[in-house]
């Protein structure tokens, strides 16, 4: 099976039932086949790309976990486990299985972390609705706003910002001829956060510092997640900062609600100019 049958399947299920996923579809499928072109990627990630909403199909859909229903679907019908794999588990989807109880129905298809799965989630987490092209903060909010902040989709979402982010960057260092940063790691981070944690208080995301009663370390959860970043050799862009943001105080937190893309893009290029410790990992700058 090839892409060529991946894209005339996609298109039986999607084309007519349901014309928004479809365009979607067509943009992530579009994405992945530039990036699987220009890193020497397997077919494998185009085809999956294709086939990664199959599960919103009517024909199709049977628990209403897209990511299960498509990859089962796809399993019965004689796919690889590479492509089963890529479908059931993009863009983290094993964080909303399990908050729907469909974690170890999932947990039946492999999870591979490398070049591949980085690129299947950076073209599906890049890409609106309707086929828009979106940087990963941008989507991120768009998804909170369609679902609400309560949804359980939005919560998800918020969760899986920050690995969707990296996922991007990894796959950008590679795009560059770089090596891909590491695992984020909180080892050799201490020199890091106090500086982080003088600009995130200067910069006051959230509006707390005018109170009496918020300490001086309120931010220290968020100074200590942007230093473990920027130690592994990420870099600060609005999308990571919406990420980390959202992650701590959303769906829907202060920041992302009151200020503006603007004001977001210059608090990541002040969290560049951070000093890193020598040793540190370059950041190339994608912003």
């Amino acid at each position: 099976m090839d892409v060529v049958a991946a894209q005339r399947l996609a298109g039986e299920h999607l084309r007519d039932a349901l014309p928004q996923r479809w365009q979607h579809t067509q943009q992530v499928a579009e994405t992945a086949a530039a990036l699987a072109g220009d890193l020497g990627l397997t077919d494998d990630v185009v085809s999956a790309a294709w086939l990664h909403d199959l599960g919103y199909a009517p024909t199709v859909t049977d628990t209403g976990f897209h990511p299960l229903d498509g990859a089962r679907f796809l399993q019965r019908n004689g796919w690889p486990d590479t492509v089963t794999g890529l479908v059931a588990h993009h863009s983290l989807a094993d964080v909303e299985a399990r908050r729907r109880g469909h974690a170890e129905a999932l947990a039946h298809f492999p999870d591979v972390a490398g070049p591949d799965r980085d690129a299947m989630w950076m073209a599906d987490a890049t890409t609106g609705p309707a086929g828009q092209r979106l940087t990963v903060g941008e989507r991120v909010l768009e998804v909170v706003d369609r679902y609400g902040h309560a949804h359980v989709v939005s919560q998800c979402m918020v969760t899986i910002a920050l690995p969707l982010v990296l996922a991007t960057q990894r796959t950008e260092q590679r795009l560059d001829g770089r090596s891909a940063s590491a695992d984020v790691s909180l080892r050799d981070v201490a020199p890091l956060v106090p500086g982080v944690m003088d600009l995130l208080v200067d910069w006051d995301p959230e509006g707390l510092m005018g109170f009496t009663d918020v300490p001086h370390d309120e931010y220290d959860l968020e100074a200590t997640t942007f230093s473990a970043l920027m130690r592994a050799g990420y870099r600060m862009d609005a999308s990571t900062v919406v990420a980390v943001w959202e992650g701590w105080f959303g769906p829907s937190s202060v920041m992302t609600q009151s200020k503006d893309a603007e004001w977001i893009r210059a608090l990541a290029s002040r969290l560049n100019s951070v000093p890193l410790p020598a040793g540190s990992p370059d950041r190339a700058d994608h912003s």
